[in-house]
């Protein structure tokens, strides 16, 4: 009897639901910071967890549901929190919200961009959200490795411009946050948002989510 119960308890472990996508980060920030934690599973379920650490102002959010990807993106039915996401090198985005570090992969979906994010780089999609910062009509554009260079070669020529204020400065003295979208008119536009390292702006924070200050500074570039 105990050896059928047991074949039975490891038969029935055989069909559970298997992680094949795990994405976990971690901002260490006691006003701002937050633990999120994302689980795919092979039957198409999926959930999500985000801890804030300063429980006071912010409350724990969660969501769950089922998901499926169509073109390398993929779609989360049934999450108020977002909508779909897309992957950045190692990074996942949940469109709108933040971007969250890939642990595990065995999806068969690839990074939307076709280059190998720079390391004081991170690179956003254009989501609903932050289309209020740009033309209503403007779309998504992913970034091939030739686009970088020549956005890499206009940053380097705003510091050595006397238009800007950069004085003693190199693009290396900034962290950069990159939104690529294409115009109606097919031109591309970047956003480009740098954050100087002296700052003290954890790595986690700013490869993240983007970080906007309005009141600018020394500090920050746009």
């Amino acid at each position: 009897m105990t050896l059928k119960i047991l074949a039975l308890v490891c038969l029935s472990l055989l069909f559970l639901p298997k992680e094949v996508f795990v994405a976990k980060h971690l901002v260490n920030d006691p006003d701002f910071g937050k633990t999120v934690n994302l689980i795919l599973r092979n039957d198409g379920t999926y959930n999500v967890k985000e801890i804030p650490e300063n429980k006071r102002y912010f409350k724990p959010k969660s969501a769950s549901g089922r998901y499926k990807i169509f073109r390398d993106i993929i779609f989360f039915e049934d999450s108020k929190l977002f909508s779909k996401g897309v992957l950045h090198g190692n990074y996942i985005e949940l469109l709108g919200l933040f971007r969250v570090k890939i642990r595990t992969n065995r999806l068969d979906v690839k990074s939307v961009d076709q280059i190998k994010e720079p390391g004081d780089f991170a690179i956003f999609s254009l989501s609903e959200f932050q289309k209020r910062n740009f033309d209503p009509t403007d779309e998504p554009f992913y970034a091939t490795s030739r686009d970088f260079d020549k956005i890499k070669a206009a940053i380097d020529s705003a510091f050595t411009s006397d238009t800007h204020n950069f004085t003693g400065k190199k693009q290396s003295d900034y962290y950069k946050q990159c939104v690529f979208t294409r115009k109606a008119n097919g031109e591309i536009d970047v956003f480009v948002y740098g954050e100087a390292k002296e700052s003290g702006i954890s790595k986690q924070k700013w490869k993240s989510e983007i970080v906007l200050v309005s009141d600018g500074g020394t500090l920050t570039s746009r």
